[in-house]
């Protein structure tokens, strides 16, 4: 498995290999690019969750301010990325920052890489270990 350098991430970006809408060439870093996360979040409505009753997968959405919002500890919370991604030949992976350890919170649980071909944003599952609060668009991955 090879991880890409900034400046190969460019020249695949260049070929059209790799998209990443929006870019800010501030994200990037010498073998990785920060994805930032989206201003909403989304809840399951029920406790239980039951893969086989769509009823219990019924979720609110909650915009995130300026402000930013606390996220309890222990709660499940759904995000996105504000990137939109596609990997043409490679397979991507997505991390928590560093900084996002830091703090205790948890960016995915199981979904860290995406297929050859993937195209879209990602889906974050945040699990906080300690109330925490967030705010749009902060590097997340």
């Amino acid at each position: 498995m090879a991880i890409l350098t900034d400046s190969e991430i460019i020249k695949q970006m260049g070929k059209g290999i790799i998209e990443i809408s929006p870019f800010n060439i501030e994200q990037l870093n010498s073998n990785s690019y920060d994805v930032t996360l989206y201003p909403e979040l989304k809840v399951y409505l029920h406790d239980i969750i039951n893969p086989k009753d769509p009823d219990t997968l019924i979720t609110r959405t909650i915009k995130i301010s300026e402000d930013g919002f606390l996220l309890e500890k222990g709660q499940c919370y759904l995000a996105r990325t504000n990137e939109y991604t596609y990997t043409h030949n490679f397979v991507p992976i997505l991390q928590g920052k560093s900084s996002t350890g830091r703090i205790f919170l948890s960016v995915h649980q199981t979904a860290g890489y995406g297929d050859i071909g993937f195209r879209g944003y990602w889906t974050l599952n945040l699990l906080p270990h300690k109330t925490v609060r967030i705010f749009p668009y902060m590097k997340i991955g």
